[in-house]
């Protein structure tokens, strides 16, 4: 999109009056989010109109040049509108991958009509109009919310005091040294977690992909190391900021027709993605 990287880096710079890192990462991520909302607004609030208006016009300069030679202005003309169509396609291509999740296919293989079905029937698959309570269907917001509330708690059950321990040493237990988990964050780590991370996974609370930190990570370096040691030596309070998840229900069944029949999932906030892909690589190699 152009000016994304311009937009990015005019609104990180600015300054933010906290000493907390934590809080100064949540701060620019909700001003880049702002900006770049708006920047979206800009360049597509039209492309619906602009994309009719460039085919009409293309199409009567392929109708001219059917009784007559173009002058070189209008051929001038003519590339710039054909480029114009190429970028809102592509645009439109890509919105349309990320909404329907096909990661799995490449840009340049994308058919516009295939992706927006695939969008529309996911986002039909996932919306629970209603679904059936013990004695009849749920189909307000608030009920709705309160049955899935009310299942996942009893199947998450109370938290009782254990009477028993198990003895390690009786099944074979072999002791790991774990000491490198509890060593401080480097440079090379969290670099080698961005490069690593999908570029279009579905994002968390904060609104932000592996594409974003990838293109940008020059920008947001700094403030970036700085917060994530911070949290390392635990030297903020402003933890919570971060550790918000969004809970999506995915349907089970191809007709989910109670709540049993979805699974919930986790979507957290991009930052304790790195954090946590750490301490999976570091693990890893134990």
């Amino acid at each position: 999109m152009p000016g994304f990287l311009e937009t990015v880096q005019e609104t990180w710079n600015k300054p933010v009056n906290t000493q907390d890192t934590l809080l100064r990462i949540h701060v620019k991520l909700l001003r880049t989010t702002k900006a770049l909302k708006n920047l979206r607004h800009q360049c597509l609030s039209g492309w619906r109109i602009s994309w009719a208006i460039l085919n009409i016009t293309l199409a009567n300069m392929e109708k001219a040049h059917e009784v007559r030679s173009l002058t070189p202005d209008e051929v001038e003309f003519k590339s710039y509108l054909k480029l114009k169509a190429l970028g809102i396609a592509a645009m439109q291509k890509a919105r349309a991958r990320q909404h329907s999740r096909l990661t799995w296919i490449h840009k340049g293989d994308t058919n516009t009509r295939f992706f927006q079905l695939h969008a529309n029937m996911r986002r039909k698959k996932s919306f629970i109009s209603s679904r059936i309570g013990e004695t009849f269907p749920v189909i307000s917001q608030e009920n709705k919310l309160s049955l899935i509330h009310n299942h996942f708690s009893s199947i998450m059950g109370t938290p009782s005091t254990r009477s028993k321990a198990i003895n390690w040493n009786e099944l074979g237990y072999t002791h790991h040294d774990l000491e490198d988990l509890d060593a401080p964050f480097t440079d090379q780590e969290i670099e080698a977690v961005i490069k690593d991370m999908h570029v279009e996974k579905a994002p968390g609370p904060d609104g932000f992909i592996g594409s974003f930190y990838k293109r940008c990570w020059t920008i947001i370096k700094g403030d970036m190391l700085q917060a994530i040691m911070s949290f390392y030596n635990h030297r903020t309070t402003r933890r919570a900021l971060i550790i918000e998840a969004n809970i999506m229900l995915l349907p089970k069944t191809q007709d989910a027709r109670s709540v049993s029949d979805y699974r919930p999932i986790s979507l957290i906030n991009s930052f304790v993605k790195i954090i946590t892909k750490i301490l999976a690589n570091r693990l890893a190699r134990t």
